[in-house]
């Protein structure tokens, strides 16, 4: 039985992956002599900074990759500022009624505590969730199962009674991997490139609490 959904963030309940963190991401590793298209970007979704930087650009030093995520935190500031942030539409509803039927709720993100940070300024996410686990939590990101495992954990509940919302195949591979459920939103893939969890959405106004109540 279900006690519990955890929630990705970027791409599943704040529009970022596409109008703010691709077009940052990409002008950093360019700058560095590579490139990156937004199907390379999908495929690496939810893997910590470092991680990421080191899949991209091998070359870079320790210290270089750490300046490079501190470039891209301050980019994706800029971009949020000038383009506004939006909230996944029927994400404030959904939550509401999780709540109101009981269920506990996190986030689980595989961004920098300093990015979440930055979207606070925007969306009051701690308002939202009352455990938030960032990378910095953690020592490895997705797909390995540890951010979600730690979520679990805080809010004292086991894998199997956790729901994962994802929007991407290495969160859904993370939730599987950590023998958790998984539904995925189509923010940022197609379908068919999310077969792999076990429901797929197009919108959160789709998902009713007697579905969850079954799992």
């Amino acid at each position: 039985m279900i006690k519990a959904v955890i929630f990705d963030m970027d791409g599943t309940i704040v529009d970022t992956t596409k109008t703010h963190d691709y077009p940052t991401w990409k002008q950093v590793i360019e700058e560095h002599g590579g490139s990156l298209s937004f199907d390379t970007f999908r495929s690496i979704l939810g893997k910590k900074a470092d991680e990421l930087l080191h899949d991209l650009a091998p070359h870079l030093t320790p210290k270089q990759i750490q300046q490079t995520a501190q470039k891209k935190d301050m980019l994706f500031s800029k971009s949020l500022k000038e383009k506004g942030l939006k909230i996944t539409s029927g994400f404030g509803e959904l939550l509401k009624r999780l709540k109101d039927t009981g269920y506990k709720v996190a986030l689980a993100t595989g961004a920098r505590k300093s990015k979440v940070e930055i979207i606070l300024k925007h969306v009051p996410l701690h308002k939202y969730f009352p455990v938030i686990i960032t990378a910095d939590d953690v020592e490895r990101g997705k797909p390995h199962p540890e951010l979600f495992l730690k979520a679990a954990k805080k809010l004292d509940v086991k894998p199997q009674e956790c729901l994962v919302i994802e929007d991407a195949n290495n969160g859904i591979q993370a939730a599987k991997n950590a023998d958790m459920k998984c539904i995925a939103i189509t923010t940022t893939h197609k379908r068919g490139e999310l077969k792999n969890a076990d429901r797929i959405i197009d919108s959160f106004d789709e998902l009713d609490i007697a579905y969850v109540k079954k799992l």
